[in-house]
């Protein structure tokens, strides 16, 4: 026994500490193990600590070490009772746990074929005939369903070539269950691309992720330098993993309209210019009643009164909501800007009122500043949420999307149009 510990001890020495990358089913953990579990039984420095974690991940009845039907470390079989520094050679092996019930289905294939009751088996296999078929002319498609590599042409391992770990299955392999988009290798380099080496995607739209940054666009070379880099390789493996220009339709918008629309229409061209009265000093009695007497014009449509009626009162006692209720009768009489005006004294007041906020977006919807009032309306309807309110924020949205797209559509026409006389 002392001579095995000190042989243990010895072989920790060695290694300082062993990364063991172990696998049971679907479940894979790198678990590292220092001098001190080195010197211990593999049961009890491993496969317990696995076992932990595995169980964790997997629903159903906990997995013990004894209902293991076997482990094995780089494809050797080994008992889990042993010393684990005799056993772990190596800095990075490959560990498998193999389940009890996991062992078993290997044999059970055999009593499958002498059943007769297969039998029929062959009669649907006739189904995927038609595959081959289908296929003959046509290159296999890129999948829809797995999941996409974040890295993008950045990734290290996007193929099987720079694949890390090319002794896992292929089905366990990066390139083979991440999609990148497919690319071409620039070998010579390109000032606007990159240092030689650089992957360079087959189309445009694929964009430079990875490369330029997250989300950067390609520059203008890669159309014609792609045109003659086009993918040949017909492995199906390949065609599902890679996303190839041709397995998407390329998507042509449509010219946005530019003409002026109903909002366009509705904007204030010449308002009248509106200044709250001078009133001088109003007592609190006096503004009490100007406030009910307010109140009841606005109710019966009476605006011009109300509006005078709210100034008597914001002169006595000024409060954010009756600078809010002036807005709205401001706005309701064709003045928007007196009404933006008022709605910000409100807010000074009161950041937190909800009314304030909505009256100014529809206030800004007659004066054209869409941005604005995309933004007053959003946060009316964050603090205090009405039908109409949320219906305003659905067009103004709208709007402002349909406004960027013009935007960028008069870029391009100008830049066309700067290309066309440098010419």
């Amino acid at each position: 026994w002392r001579i095995a510990s000190r042989a243990a001890l010895g072989s920790t020495r060695e290694m300082s500490k062993v990364v063991c990358r172990t696998v049971c089913g679907s479940i894979e953990l790198n678990i590292t193990l220092t001098p001190k579990f080195l010197a211990k039984p593999l049961k009890d420095a491993l496969i317990n600590p696995f076992l932990g974690a595995y169980n964790k991940k997997t629903p159903g009845e906990p997995l013990t070490a004894d209902a293991l039907s076997r482990v094995e470390i780089d494809g050797k079989v080994v008992s889990i009772d042993a010393l684990t520094s005799e056993l772990l050679t190596v800095e990075k092996p490959r560990v498998v746990l193999f389940a009890g019930g996991a062992a078993e289905p290997a044999p059970a294939a055999p009593p499958a074929a002498p059943a007769p009751a297969p039998a029929p088996a062959p009669a649907p296999a006739p189904a995927p005939a038609p595959a081959p078929a289908s296929t003959a002319g046509v290159p296999p498609m890129a999948s829809n369903t797995m999941p996409v590599c974040k890295y993008g042409l950045g990734c290290r391992i996007i193929s099987p070539e720079e694949e890390m770990s090319t002794n896992l299955p292929k089905e366990q392999q990066h390139w083979f269950r991440f999609q990148h988009p497919c690319y071409w290798v620039c070998k010579e380099g390109n000032p606007d691309l990159g240092p030689p080496g650089v992957k360079v995607p087959l189309h445009a739209r694929f964009g430079m992720v990875g490369v330029n940054g997250r989300g950067a666009p390609c520059p203008p070379c890669v159309g014609e330098l792609c045109a003659a880099n086009q993918c040949t390789n017909m492995d199906p493996d390949h065609r599902r993993c890679f996303r190839h220009p041709e397995d998407d339709p390329e998507v042509v918008e449509a010219e946005v309209d530019e003409a002026p629309d109903e909002l366009d229409q509705a904007v204030l061209q010449d308002e009248a210019a509106w200044a709250a009265p001078e009133l001088g000093a109003v007592d609190e009695e006096a503004a009490m009643a100007a406030k009910m007497a307010a109140v009841e014009a606005a109710a019966d449509g009476e605006l011009d009164e109300a509006v005078a009626a709210y100034s008597t009162a914001l002169a006595g006692m000024p409060s954010a909501l009756l600078y809010a209720k002036r807005a709205e009768a401001l706005l309701k009489l064709g003045h928007p800007s007196a009404a933006v005006a008022d709605c910000e004294k409100a807010l000074e007041l009161n950041p937190d009122g909800g009314k304030a906020y909505k009256v100014a977006a529809k206030a800004l919807l007659k004066t054209g500043a869409w941005e604005t009032a995309y933004a007053r309306v959003c946060t009316g309807v964050k603090l205090d949420y009405d039908e109409d309110a949320a219906e305003l924020q659905k067009v103004l949205r709208a709007k402002c999307d349909k406004m960027k797209k013009i935007a960028v559509q008069r870029a391009k026409r100008a830049a066309a149009a700067a290309e066309g006389e440098a010419e």
